[in-house]
């Protein structure tokens, strides 16, 4: 070799050595500024997502990232990983761990790769399935890099960008770029852009955010939900495809014929035997809201919920006939069947897209897109409009509940696409009822026979008991009450009234030292089995609005059998708290020497209130709390 090739060589050598010094000392935990660091369990040092889309049916995604995890709670903040079907292959995916001071100390391999079935919850027939690189790490701090490419041939879905992912999680660096063909539409909704300091960077055919320096937001309770507080930007175009299936929309009304034509018409054929099934049950029936009841118990009866995400089957209902021959379907499927069943009854229906949650949610409607994860039907009469969930055998005609209650939704049906919200239920109409007789010993012992009435969205919260063991609504009990000593249950009789929508407990207990001996005196709660003693915790100087999403009202009347060898020392006052978040009453009723009326209601309010309103919430439910913890005392003859 030449002098001069051997000094080339060299030459090179040492610029790749120094090269890769300079690299790893970028990601050295040394030169993240300390404000990173605080109250932190990991930072992303940087996140590099670019989107190239070609055509509606190639999509091209590199993503680049490098988190530094500080502790082992960091840990859950490392996904390396993608999901993969026929529509969406791995191209490459690379990851690396880097020490403290930025040097490599391992580069994992495919024998660090896991390989599952991407099955979610209550899911059979699912063909998705996830890669992801596991890795224990020795010592922290540590970096994880990783590199991912995958080719799409969904475009329906746009990735959105959400740079502070995680609790706890600083932001050193995150970068998203889109690249589309010029001749489409591109389509955005932006959130806290710039109160963050997001630069932002558009022109034909691209749409750019970025991001630096930015700690996480604290999570608060009470707080909205995260995409109404950290920056945010989802995103949709005219042009789409979904699982071969190609689609242009630039309104609602052009994306639901695009749906209807696609996903439903000439699969809604109702086999001939079910057709006349449907006649008969509703023969001589006039009234819509009972020919809607019978099918909607026939379809309850008949068919259960089995989740299908198999390629368009994950968006395009099983066939009628084919829902009637198997008697299972998922959202879609049973949805569209009782769609037409129902329009075989003389009843025009709808197919209903929701996201479906606990925290309503709704449809992003500046958006023309595929979204939701939940389909639910609806039948628009003269003066109201029932809605049906028809995934539930147990749930009652024209009941929704907290799991799509109050919330933007899609509508399709054959006059067209509309945009509509399911009903929320006001806050005195989620009510429990309580009424009891009560009988203390002069041992302290309880005895008590109570009935429980709950309505509304308390409904929801306890109809599941009545379908439950024996064993399990004991530990439920005892859960519940689980201030009362030594608690026997001697009966528990549950039944839910799906017609008037009503959920009934009758139950017989008794406790031990329900009162407490003091002396020569006898001291017990007032409040014997509704206590809201659960306060906020205090936040010194809250960032966030209070949202109150749902309320409640609680009524409690108890007759209460006072031990002959007592008399009456001290009552509770009577207690009355009116406050914008809700009211509340406490009165203690002498009826005779032996004998209280203790009545209590309590109305919790939803709504969305002002930060600096904290602090009187919190002083709102201590004082509910206190009152409720009232105590009646006895003394001795």
């Amino acid at each position: 070799m030449s002098k001069i090739n051997l000094l080339k060589t060299v030459s090179l050598l040492i610029f790749l050595v120094l090269s890769v010094q300079l690299f790893s000392q970028n990601l050295a935990v040394s030169l993240i500024p300390e404000q990173l660091k605080k109250n932190v369990n990991s930072v992303l040092r940087y996140d590099n997502t670019t989107i190239e889309i070609s055509k509606s049916y190639d999509m091209t995604i590199t993503s680049e990232w490098a988190v530094t995890v500080l502790n082992s709670s960091g840990n859950e903040h490392v996904y390396a990983g993608s999901s993969y079907s026929k529509s969406l292959k791995i191209n490459e995916m690379t990851a690396r761990i880097l020490d403290a001071n930025g040097k490599e100390i391992k580069k994992l391999k495919s024998s660090d790769l896991v390989d599952v079935s991407a099955v979610m919850s209550g899911s059979v027939f699912v063909d998705d399935r996830q890669q992801y690189f596991t890795y224990g790490p020795g010592s922290y701090p540590y970096t994880f890099v990783f590199k991912l490419v995958t080719k799409n041939k969904n475009t329906a879905f746009l990735p959105d960008w959400n740079p502070l992912t995680h609790d706890f999680q600083s932001v050193e660096s995150s970068k998203f770029t889109l690249n589309y063909p010029e001749n489409w539409n591109l389509s955005t909704n932006e959130k806290n852009l710039e109160s963050f300091g997001v630069t932002k960077s558009t022109g034909p055919g691209k749409y750019s955010l970025e991001i630096s320096q930015a700690m996480p937001i604290t999570k608060e309770y009470g707080s909205p939900p995260y995409y109404e507080i950290k920056p945010y930007a989802s995103l949709s175009a005219n042009y789409f495809q979904l699982e071969n299936i190609k689609g242009q929309a630039s309104d609602w009304n052009e994306f639901g014929e695009w749906y209807q034509s696609n996903m439903l018409r000439g699969n809604e054929l109702v086999p001939e035997n079910t057709r006349k099934e449907i006649l008969s049950l509703v023969e001589g029936l006039t009234d819509s809201i009972e020919i809607a009841r019978k099918v909607y118990a026939y379809v309850q009866q008949k068919t259960r919920y089995v989740s299908v995400q198999i390629g368009i089957g994950g968006w395009k209902p099983m066939t009628v006939a084919s829902v009637d021959e198997l008697k299972y379907g998922d959202c879609k499927a049973l949805s569209f069947y009782t769609q037409a069943l129902l329009k075989v009854a003389g009843l025009p229906a709808t197919y209903t897209i929701i996201h479906s949650g606990n925290y309503p949610t709704d449809l992003d409607t500046t958006l023309v897109s595929v979204q939701g994860n939940h389909v639910i039907v609806s039948i628009p009469l003269k003066d109201t409009t029932i809605w049906l969930e028809t995934t539930n055998r147990h749930i009652p005609f024209g009941y929704l509940g907290d799991f799509t209650d109050n919330r933007a939704v899609l509508s399709l049906s054959e006059k067209g696409t509309k945009l509509d919200r399911t009903p929320a239920y006001a806050d005195n109409a989620n009510k429990q009822e309580t009424v009891a007789k009560v009988s203390l010993d002069a041992d302290g012992m309880l005895k008590a026979s109570l009935t429980c009435r709950s309505s509304g969205l308390q409904y929801d919260d306890k109809y599941y008991l009545e379908l439950q063991k024996k064993d399990e609504n004991e530990k439920f009990y005892q859960k519940t009450w689980n201030y009362l000593q030594f608690l026997k249950l001697t009966k528990i009789d549950l039944k839910a009234d799906k017609h008037q929508i009503v959920f009934e407990e009758n139950i017989e207990l008794e406790a031990q030292k329900y009162g407490e001996m003091s002396g020569n005196r006898m001291l017990f709660q007032a409040n014997f089995f509704n206590r809201n003693t659960f306060v906020p915790p205090r936040i010194a100087d809250r960032k966030q609005k209070l949202v109150l999403p749902r309320g409640y009202y609680d009524t409690d009347s108890y007759e209460v059998e006072l031990p002959v060898e007592y008399d009456i020392e001290a009552l509770p006052s009577k207690a009355e708290i009116d406050s914008r978040f809700g009211q509340y009453e406490l009165s203690v009723e002498r009826i005779s020497d032996h004998k209280l009326l203790i009545t209590r209601s309590y109305l919790k309010k939803n709504g969305s209130f002002a930060a600096e309103d904290y602090s009187d919430y919190i002083q709102f439910r201590r004082d509910v709390a206190r009152h409720d913890q009232s105590k009646i005392i006895l003394i001795k003859k």
